[in-house]
């Protein structure tokens, strides 16, 4: 929902997200489980998985995992 509602100017938004005791709008943002680090970076793309179609192997890069 936050995601969709940043495409809106704010007039426009019929739902938010806000904290239940101050009233105030909230900000979330997403990250990863098991580091922790936020996944909205440029670090973070999309890629191939193991059952990619045709066109998803033409759209994405296949990465492979460093450890």
């Amino acid at each position: 929902m936050v995601w969709g509602n940043h495409r809106l100017a704010p007039a426009d938004r019929s739902v938010i997200l806000v904290d239940s005791e101050t009233g105030v709008e909230v900000d979330p943002v997403v990250v990863d489980r098991r580091t922790g680090r936020r996944i909205d970076t440029e670090d973070v793309v999309f890629a191939r998985g193991p059952k990619a179609s045709k066109m998803d192997v033409a759209r994405y890069p296949q990465i492979v995992a460093r450890r």
